[in-house]
């Protein structure tokens, strides 16, 4: 027999209540522009809301006998939204933007327990788009996942935020990064943090230096924030046992030189 499509796998009464959510959120026109700006916990209200009024809220998927496995519910829903995918990695793997399934990722992301299946909504969600719309619910993500092991998911979550977060994420941000029992899961929110306006930052980024599983991404962070400040405590890592560490070191210093030099051409 034939494979079934992950929405032919879904039972009737599954089809029938994503297509109804999906409708709902566009007869209140919730869209990915009228979401646009908005924190992630705003967008999660936003869809709740319409959703507990419709009445037409996605089942809990571990006690709804029928979904078959979530990875089918999550292409049955980005199928309903117009996209073609067998699965969310299709997303991952596409050069095409889409705009349109970032509300519909952001709504399904705590729904979803599989590791796998996160891990590849996750990822999906680490593209400009979702900026201003899926950083606290991946902030929590972060925050729910288990201290004592460092998996891909939990790393991946760190990378997503460094492309989605914004200066509004600076508190939650820089709270999560100084706590070393994330460990290595926050190598690329440091780096997030030298794109950041806060003053704070560049003092954060500074004591990062001294902690071994983030200190060469704060070397990178302090390059883009062209922190004089930072000099004499990044020129020891030029000299680091670590090839990438001594790179970023170089890279860093010649960004914060760059500024230096062009003042002083003008002279």
């Amino acid at each position: 027999m034939p494979k079934k499509s992950p929405r032919e796998q879904l039972s009737e009464k599954q089809r029938r209540r994503i297509e109804q959510a999906q409708e709902a959120l566009r007869s209140a026109g919730v869209t990915h522009e009228t979401l646009k700006g908005k924190s992630g916990k705003e967008v999660a209200r936003i869809v709740n809301r319409v959703f507990r009024e419709t009445g037409l809220g996605l089942p809990p998927l571990e006690k709804d006998p029928d979904v078959l496995d979530q990875g089918s519910l999550v292409a049955a829903a980005l199928n309903k939204a117009g996209l073609s995918v067998s699965s969310v990695y299709d997303l991952v793997n596409s050069s095409e933007p889409y705009p349109h399934a970032i509300p519909i990722l952001v709504r399904m992301l705590p729904e979803i327990s599989a590791p796998e299946i996160k891990e590849g909504i996750v990822r999906a969600l680490t593209v400009k788009e979702a900026r201003g719309l899926a950083a606290g619910p991946l902030i929590e993500e972060f925050r729910r996942a288990p201290l004592e092991t460092e998996s891909g998911l939990k790393w991946a979550i760190g990378n997503a935020l460094e492309t989605v977060a914004d200066d509004t994420d600076f508190e939650a941000i820089a709270e999560l990064v100084q706590d070393r029992r994330h460990g290595r899961s926050r190598q690329m929110m440091v780096e997030a943090l030298g794109k950041m306006k806060s003053p704070q930052a560049e003092d954060i980024l500074i004591s990062l230096l001294q902690d071994d599983e983030v200190a060469g991404h704060a070397i990178v962070a302090l390059g883009k924030l062209r922190s004089e400040k930072a000099r004499p405590f990044i020129e020891p890592f030029l000299d680091h046992p670590r090839g990438w560490i001594q790179t970023a070191a170089r890279r860093a210093l010649s960004r914060i030189d760059k500024p230096t030099r062009r003042r002083g051409g003008h002279r």
